[in-house]
């Protein structure tokens, strides 16, 4: 029985939670439930759990299904030993699994009579071959005659996982989830009041009838037909899937197979031993949000691949509930990768994908073109212009099209020199004047810089409504135009020493808080970066490295927004910012792992603050997560890692989880519960603690507000009293949705 037990502990000891957990509710009270993410070391087998949280301490417990065991079919270790074992396995051609015919006729059937002969290649590519396959059918050059075997296979059946020819053994049909959050989706949450600028579209389709009710296209009509729709968790997993299933149950609605994961032949290398584990494919966290497009209101998902490869696509969720294989075409808006017209300098999608809505009237997608394949990378990976250039851009995207509008080059701005770039990060956008119009977007980069980029068509200040023209004007009575749409170099992490450009990267989205004396944005976030090998160890990288990251000191940011340059400029004041020029901060921790802060220096010259994440006891500190706001109360919470050498696939993680004033820079106000400092960050104060957890995330933290007014509540770790606000939107739209 000893030996018996030693072997379930070593099996669970493989499983593990990879990114932090998604709620039912931000609002925690009896019966809110959460939804975990991971996979199985041993054969990356994917889970997702759906398990109860703990009304007062937001504890993860009892465990009320796995996705991946329902898909699969037979007994499920994760909902405990000696439970009911789960039913016979999902019927593959019940499936309802759909993809991109090749962007030709929108969304087909994942099945082979459905794919294009270039589709039907990929997938009878001999996983071992240098050479590329280029007929559908039979044993050619390149090509190993298994395509229609791999496609069952993907679909789940697992048939030829014993018998000729052998595909991969797996221990579930749903593959590893490493970085994809689940997206919990259930009634409309946009928070769109109706009151979108006079004569556009959206305001008259909102127009009140006769009774004075709400137009038939209004917002507030889109919410109360979906109100009951059927709760959804979408997420990306490295079977080649995006997948979106069943809330309540966990039996899956239907899977999304990108057709980039078979143009760059991904697809076919997961199903083969020697090549799944370094295969990516779906791997990010798809970007969920009600927008007004084709003259109504839908719900689009915007996905995207991490490492998986350089492309994007949008599908139709309206109406989860009612997609099938038969209307898949309708459902996928479009997907558009690196091999097409106008985006062959799209990188590797690790920036998420954000969605605005701009002067011009148009939703559109927000995309950083992301990072870049090495020089030297095996197999060669075509290289963009971009990365020849030194240089990234922010691609502009129609929301319901795929077309490029822009492609806003950082070129234009000043750059370091020599300009090094890297690779552009997630932008993120914000509405200046709470009008519904996104006015800037600002990303950072892998060099250390910090974009600004103007999207509000205007030279100085931004576009208003001019009722009852459709079309924006600007303070100068111009109509607003897309050909000023423009790019500033804000802020450089690495100041006026160009040799270390590159070792304060900006792998995170800055998150926009607000200087309220001065009623300017302050753009929150972090540097550091886990990407890779070089980034693994605390100490000296390995050979090749150069001056990586992690030999730099690492800080936390608050940089004041003063317009675009121009607009700076007549303030007295010049882009780009550096460190030097910001109010600093002090970090200690005690044995316990317990963080304060201390004021240090105060410059003149005030453009911000800074928390140098410089704990001797702590090497290689740095910051990975996009910071988690608070608008109302304007604090923002901060996760940080703090590598252990270790495989980065690692469930288990290290770091610290700290609250912070958004303007200042300083710890929570005092109370019973920990701080002292009050919002001017004057004397020592507790801002957070060091854990050793799974609480430390990929993307996002496990935080919820207490249903009675209560406490932020950091499952597992002492509790902050910052005050819950009332139920508020900060702004027309949330940057974020991680709660």
């Amino acid at each position: 029985m000893q030996h018996l037990t030693e072997i379930i502990n070593n099996i669970l000891s493989r499983r593990g939670n990879s990114t932090s957990l998604s709620a039912t509710m931000s609002t925690l009270s009896a019966g809110t439930q959460g939804y975990f993410a991971g996979y199985d070391l041993s054969d990356y087998s994917g889970q997702l759990l759906k398990k109860d949280l703990d009304p007062v301490t937001a504890e993860p417990g009892q465990t009320r299904w796995d996705a991946g065991c329902i898909l699969t079919g037979g007994f499920c270790l994760s909902t405990g030993v000696g439970s009911n074992g789960n039913p016979a396995p999902r019927d593959p051609n019940t499936r309802v699994i759909f993809t991109d015919n090749a962007n030709a006729n929108g969304g087909a059937a994942f099945r082979w009579g459905n794919l294009s002969t270039a589709q039907q290649s990929a997938l009878n590519q001999d996983p071992a071959s240098a050479l590329v396959c280029a007929t559908p059918t039979g044993v050619a050059a390149g090509c190993d005659g298994n395509g229609q075997i791999r496609l069952d296979w993907l679909r789940g059946d697992t048939t030829h996982e014993r018998t000729a020819p052998l595909l991969r053994h797996r221990g579930s049909v749903l593959g590893a989830i490493i970085n994809s959050q689940p997206v919990y989706v259930s009634a409309p949450t946009g928070g769109f009041s109706d009151n979108f600028p006079a004569g556009s579209l959206e305001a008259v389709a909102a127009t009140p009838n006769a009774q004075g009710q709400p137009g038939s296209g209004s917002y507030a009509q889109f919410v109360l037909n979906n109100r009951a729709r059927a709760p959804t968790v979408y997420v990306g997993s490295n079977d080649g899937m995006l997948h979106a299933f069943n809330g309540i149950d966990g039996t899956e609605r239907w899977a999304y197979v990108p057709g980039l994961m078979m143009k760059n032949g991904h697809l076919a290398k997961i199903t083969n031993d020697s090549y799944y584990k370094t295969t990516v494919t779906v791997d990010n966290t798809p970007v969920v949000q009600d927008v007004f497009i084709g003259g109504q209101w839908k719900t689009v998902l915007v996905g995207s691949s991490r490492l998986g490869g350089r492309g994007i696509f949008a599908i139709d969720v309206t109406d989860p509930s009612a997609i099938t294989e038969a209307n898949a075409s309708s459902k996928v808006l479009w997907e558009i990768d690196n091999t097409m017209p106008n985006y062959t300098d799209l990188g590797y999608t690790y920036a998420y994908p954000n969605i605005a809505r701009l002067s011009t009237g148009q939703w559109v997608v927000l995309l950083a073109t992301g990072y870049y394949p090495l020089p030297n990378q095996t197999p060669v990976d075509p290289a963009s212009g971009e990365a020849a250039a030194n240089r990234t851009s922010l691609f502009v995207i129609d929301l319901a099209t795929g077309a490029r509008l822009a492609q806003i080059n950082t070129s234009t701005a000043t750059q370091p020199a020599p300009p090094k770039t890297f690779g552009l990060s997630t932008a993120a956008a914000y509405d200046l004047n709470s009008d519904f119009v996104d006015d800037i977007a600002v990303a950072g980069d892998l060099a250390g810089n910090l974009w600004r980029f103007d999207l509000s068509g205007c030279t100085t200040g931004v576009a208003a409504p001019n009722p009852p023209s459709t079309t924006m004007v600007c303070g100068d009575g111009s109509a607003a135009s897309s050909a000023r749409w423009k790019v500033d170099l804000m802020f450089k992490s690495y100041g006026t020493n160009t040799t270390d450009v590159g070792r304060m990267p900006i792998s995170v989205m800055p998150v926009g808080m607000r200087d309220r004396a001065a009623n300017l944005p302050m753009w929150v976030f972090g540097t550091g970066k886990f990407l890779g090998l070089c980034d693994r160890t605390t100490s000296t990288p390995p050979a090749g490295c150069g001056a990586d990251a992690n030999t730099a000191t690492q800080s936390i940011y608050g940089v004041r927004d003063y317009g675009n340059a121009a607009e700076a400029s007549s303030a007295g004041i010049t882009y780009p910012f550096i460190p030097a020029q910001m109010s600093s901060w002090t970090i200690t921790e005690d044995n316990a792992g317990v963080r304060t802060l201390t004021p240090n220096i105060n410059v003149s010259a005030n453009r911000g603050w800074r928390i140098p994440l410089d704990v001797n006891t702590e090497p290689s500190e740095r910051v990975i997560v996009t910071p988690v706001p608070f608008y109302v109360a304007n604090f923002v919470v901060v996760s940080t890692l703090i590598p252990n050498g270790d495989d980065p696939c690692t469930p288990g993680r290290r770091g610290a989880i700290m609250v912070l004033d958004g303007q200042f820079g300083a710890p929570p106000p005092a109370s019973p519960l920990g701080g002292g400092a009050g919002p001017n960050g004057s004397g020592n104060s507790v801002i957070g603690q060091v854990v050793t957890s799974q609480l430390i995330p990929t993307a996002g933290i496990p935080a919820v507000i207490g249903s009675q007014g209560g406490p932020l509540l950091l499952p597992g770790l002492p509790q902050f009293a910052i005050p819950a606000p009332p139920p508020h939107r900060g702004a027309w739209r949330e940057l974020l949705d991680l709660l």
